[in-house]
Order: C-alpha cells, then structure tokens, then sequence
C-alpha cells in the first residue's frame, strides 16, 4: 500500500484547509493509500521524521507549512517526491509540480465587479505574502483598477493574513480613513468576516453603505448575513487532482501538465451594492 503524506499549516477546520484536506484524504482512500498528516505551523510543529525513510512515505502533498524553505529542503534531501498546493515563490515552482486556483482572475472579477457598482475607492487587505496566492491575488487587484482607469492608492491596501485578527485590525485602520473606503476587499473568507465586524462596529450596513468581499466560498459564504459576495475555488478538487498528480509522479509517470490551475467563479451576494450616494 501508498503511503501519502500531507504537510499542512493548520489544524483541519470547516474551512479552506478542512475542504482541501477533505479532497486529499477521499483520493488516498480512492487509491488506497494510507495517509500521513504533518501540522506545521507557529503553534505545533509534529515531527517530519515519519515522512522519509524506509518506512516513510512515498510522496507527500505540501500545503504551504510554517518554516516553508526548511521542509521544503528537507524534502528534497530525502528526494521525497512532492505536489505543492500553493508555493512561495517562483523557484518552488521549478522546483516540484504546483496547483493553485486561477488566484488573479478569481481577484480581477472581484474588482470588475466592484468598479461595475461604481466603486472607486477599493480597498485591499492582502492574505499571508509569502503564500503565491497572496502575491497573485494582490496583483489582480491592481491590474483590474488599472484597466478600470484607476489609479492605486498605497494607503488603501493593507498586509494581512489568513488569520482573522489581523483582517480586523485592517479593517479598522480602513475604516478611519477619511474619506474611508466604500469597499473592502479581504483575501480570504474568513478576513471578510472579521471585516463584517469592524463594519458593524462602525454602525455600518453592509451591501449598502459599504460593500465587503471574500475570497474561497466557504460554506458559511452563502448563509451569512448578509450572504458574502466571494470567489469560489475548487478547493476540494484541488486536494484530489494534487494526490493524483503525485501519484503519477510516485509511479514514474509524466505529468500532463507541471503546473495547474483550477477555475474560480465569482459568486456575487448581498455583500456588495452600489456606491452610496453620498460618495
């Protein structure tokens, strides 16, 4: 039997990490391999010594961990054939097979919308940068208000993360601005989220007097109130298409493609209005 290990930065929720998680256990199973899971990140680093070895595993789906570069080189130390779900730069993306989503159009419609709605003070909070995602959403923003004809305002993106403290502190900084911005748009779902906080404690009606996106279509995306207008990746077909890829890789065959992308939908909800008129 396969042996399939998974190196991931996060403890598996109802989130992007539980969907993608979820596709990548379903395909170990549909190929019946036996899974391995790594948690890396600031809080809980397992140990990676079962991953290599005689008794290691075969090939490992790698999830953008904490101490990216270090595993990473420790990977290609044991030659321990890998998929990376997301990289950090362009050498990773040499260096091993990638699949991402289609991160800079899913962002370009976001702000086609936006700019549609008669939006032109956009504000941006950007995810973890030294995730490519975050690098290639950040740049579909700024090549969608440039094509709108809209010059960026440096004081209106904002580095963030995936993590919900700092989208909130973002949005706060965001929202003092005068005048403030009549949309923002968080990198992820969960900074959208914590962006509908620091709205409402503005007094702020969201969709209306300001607009808020997301980026991901968690299942919470479509029944918050009010309903999130977001991006939707595949993110469970992404954790099956990178265990197929490195299965094919395991068993010495060639890839059809190195590098994958998967589509992203713009799913367009209550979160996002018009400019209000008094802008």
């Amino acid at each position: 039997m396969r042996k399939i290990g998974v190196i991931i930065p996060g403890v598996v929720q109802a989130d992007y990490l539980g969907e993608l998680y979820r596709g990548i256990a379903d395909a170990t199973k549909a190929n019946r391999c036996s899974l391995v899971t790594s948690i890396q990140n600031v809080w809980r680093q397992d140990n990676l010594s079962p991953l290599f070895g005689r008794n290691g595993c075969d090939g490992a789906v790698v999830i953008v961990p904490y101490n990216f570069e270090q595993i990473i080189a420790r990977c290609r130390e044991n030659d321990l054939p890998c998929v990376l779900v997301d990289y950090a730069g362009e050498r990773d993306n040499q260096l091993y097979p990638t699949i991402e989503a289609t991160n800079r159009t899913g962002m370009v419609q976001v702000v086609e919308h936006l700019l549609a709605l008669g939006h032109h003070r956009i504000a941006f909070i950007t995810g973890a940068m030294h995730n490519a995602s975050a690098q290639q959403r950040l740049q579909g923003y700024y090549d969608a208000l440039e094509a709108g004809g809209i010059i960026s305002n440096p004081a209106l993106v904002i580095e963030g993360s995936w993590l919900p403290p700092e989208n909130y502190a973002a949005a706060q900084t965001l929202l003092r601005l005068s005048p403030r911005p009549t949309a923002i748009i968080a990198s992820s779902d969960i900074g959208a989220f914590a962006v509908y906080r620091a709205a409402r404690e503005c007094g702020l009606e969201i969709g209306r007097q300001i607009s808020i996106t997301g980026f991901d279509d968690m299942r919470t995306a479509s029944t918050s109130q009010p309903p999130l207008t977001t991006v939707r990746q595949p993110t469970y077909r992404l954790g099956q298409v990178a265990v197929e890829m490195l299965l094919r890789c395991v068993n010495g065959e060639a890839l059809p493609e190195k590098h994958v992308q998967l589509e992203t939908q713009l799913m367009v909800r209550e979160s996002t209005g018009r400019v209000p008129s008094s802008f």
